[in-house]
């Protein structure tokens, strides 16, 4: 059973001392159940032990809010389908900003995070990694379609780019391109809060050559709905696993997910789920991913 909401800020303003207060006012037999305040999990005799999961609250395809006001996506169908193999455990899923994630896997808030995360030096020092990727990050260029000259990384110098987030995967993998390419470097325009729609309007005004984005990080679709079907894009210039990401207290929990995650990419459920929300197997790309 997963149970789901949405998180709209600081809406619960009982602290952990205070329930403690009341439980003592009312039942001491209630002190037991206030000892999971502020951690990543609580027991649950009767429906498993539940583990707090973060989702991009506005991250379609990967996780969004659907016009009935449900929670969405490849990753939250991915959490309903491991959730229905877990006999000893349930998910309490939770969309928040997606700077809030790492942040509550850090303080114990919750026990595992989605949101295409790949894996980093500094993120294996911290957190456990499933054994099975839950997905294939793959970054393109995107340009207009008369622009025929943009197919690499390498075509784009002397270009103007679109801003990039300076926290964001896609600054890392252009200052990672510009180190060692001295003679051929990338002109790079960090901006913080990037609108990708605005990007892509840059590109059809010519304020902008290229655009490079994860194609499963944002939704391709609805720009081209919104703006015309006048873009395309390069073979993929870097391609990168994407996992699920688990705090270091739930390791017992982590073997039960690596089985479940197991089964669902040998029964072909995450090829399935990748051509209902991407149009296309990303896992073909997975033996050319860095990691």
């Amino acid at each position: 059973m997963v149970n789901i909401h949405f998180d709209a800020g600081n809406h619960n303003n009982v602290s952990c001392h205070g329930r403690r207060l009341l439980a003592v006012a009312v039942a001491g037999a209630l002190v037991a159940s206030l000892g999971a305040c502020g951690s990543s999990e609580s027991a649950d005799s009767a429906q498993g032990t539940v583990i707090n999961v973060a989702v991009a609250a506005n991250s379609k395809p990967l996780s969004y809010t659907a016009t009935d006001g449900s929670l969405s996506g490849y990753e939250v169908d991915i959490l309903n389908a491991v959730d229905k193999q877990l006999a000893d455990y349930r998910f309490n899923i939770e969309a928040v900003a997606d700077d809030a994630e790492e942040i509550g896997l850090d303080s114990g808030k919750y026990g595992l995070i989605t949101g295409g995360y790949f894996k980093t030096e500094s993120r294996e020092k911290k957190y456990l990694f499933p054994e099975v990727n839950t997905g294939v990050s793959l970054m393109r260029v995107y340009t207009l379609k008369k622009n025929t000259s943009i197919t690499s990384l390498d075509d784009l110098h002397g270009k103007k780019v679109a801003p990039v987030s300076p926290s964001g995967g896609v600054n890392n993998l252009l200052t990672s391109y510009n180190s060692g390419h001295a003679d051929r470097q990338i002109d790079i325009v960090r901006q913080e809060n990037v609108s990708l729609a605005e990007n892509f309007k840059g590109l059809l005004s010519g304020k902008y050559d290229a655009v490079v984005e994860p194609e499963q990080s944002f939704d391709y679709a609805s720009i081209k709905a919104s703006l015309g079907n006048k873009f395309r894009f390069t073979e993929p210039v870097q391609v990168d696993n994407q996992y699920f990401v688990v705090s270091k207290k739930q390791s017992a929990f982590l073997k039960k997910l690596n089985k479940a995650l197991n089964k669902l990419k040998k029964d072909g459920t995450l090829k399935k789920l990748s051509k209902q929300y991407f149009n296309e197997d990303v896992f073909r790309y997975e033996g050319s991913a860095r990691q």
